[in-house]
């Protein structure tokens, strides 16, 4: 039973957010559509409170409890003073007397310390945990699609989280790439995000043109392996691995950073003196082109993973 209580500090403040997802589906009759989104920022934290409990419990106390014991017959002896008149005053003496005493049981109250079980008062501290809204986050995405935006089943996906506003989307045929395009982001101070973003529905087979053509060798020349360049119509990012192998059988394999990398009109070149010294002396080997992660494709999940690689011999 709680008997008084009092705020008496707030403590370990944590600042989060409950964010916001709209889904809208992606159809020509519906370009320039606002969609609009609302995050709360909820500060969390804890505020301690010290109350008066009554509460069950045991404590050594100390307490007076009558002790017996049996004597047997004895002679006690013991102090014993009186006083007669005289003419100068009262005369008192003291003389020790002793007398028989029968034996038997004797009781005396005595202090001891024993557990005593009982109900207590007690302070105690205990943890509130609370809430409250810091602010609020509105946020307006004006979403337009290409001239061409082809007919189909297409979702798109924003979410407001922490402030930020991130783009996911599907094409349900698996036929298309979306790509997005910022075209205006504003802040108007806290709490006000404003977004123009544009959708264009390009073919998979042509964003993926990269990792469709194999690579082809054609002409090596001290550290340097020449390409044929390879078609990237959409500027796709695409990394390369090179593999070589000598003639003990010793493999080199390293992804090529875009420094040894050289591109003219027809070809493109990469010098593999960063992977093998100057006396590996390679005889054949493979180049993979893979296809990384793009941050304007909606759909990127839906075409991970996509490699090609050719082998050559030297």
């Amino acid at each position: 039973m709680i008997r008084l209580a009092w705020t008496l500090c707030c403590l370990f403040v944590l600042v989060s957010a409950f964010a916001d997802t709209k889904t809208i589906e992606l159809e020509r009759s519906r370009s320039g559509e606002f969609v609009e989104l609302e995050e709360d920022f909820v500060q969390y934290y804890t505020s301690y409170e010290s109350r008066t409990v009554n509460e069950y419990g045991c404590l050594p106390e100390q307490v007076i409890r009558p002790i017996c014991r049996t004597l047997p017959p004895r002679n006690q002896c013991g102090p014993r003073s009186w006083c007669h008149p005289s003419p100068y005053g009262p005369i008192c003496q003291t003389r020790v007397i002793c007398a028989p005493v029968p034996g038997g049981q004797y009781c005396e109250n005595t202090p001891v310390v024993e557990n005593i079980c009982r109900n207590r008062l007690v302070n105690r501290t205990i943890p509130i945990e609370r809430s409250r809204v810091l602010y609020t986050t509105l946020a307006q995405v004006e979403v337009n699609l290409g001239d061409d935006f082809p007919e189909g089943n297409f979702e798109m996906s924003i979410d407001l989280t922490q402030d930020n506003l991130t783009y996911t989307g599907t094409d349900y045929g698996s036929e298309y790439v979306l790509m997005l395009t910022k075209e205006g982001s504003r802040r108007q101070g806290q709490g006000e995000i404003i977004e123009n973003v544009r959708i264009e529905a390009v073919h998979a087979i042509d964003y993926l043109t990269p990792v469709t053509q194999i690579p082809l060798l054609v002409a090596s020349y001290g550290n340097r392996l020449e390409f044929q360049k390879i078609n990237n119509p959409f500027n796709a990012p695409v990394s390369f691995e090179l593999t070589l192998i000598n003639r003990y059988g010793h493999i080199a394999h390293q992804i090529v950073p875009r420094s040894f990398i050289n591109e003219n009109e027809n070809h493109f070149s990469i010098d593999f003196s960063f992977m093998v010294g100057r006396y590996f002396y390679p005889v054949k080997g493979s180049l993979t082109v893979k296809l990384n992660n793009d941050e304007r494709v909606l759909n990127r999940n839906q075409f991970f993973s996509r490699q090609i690689t050719g082998d050559f011999f030297l």
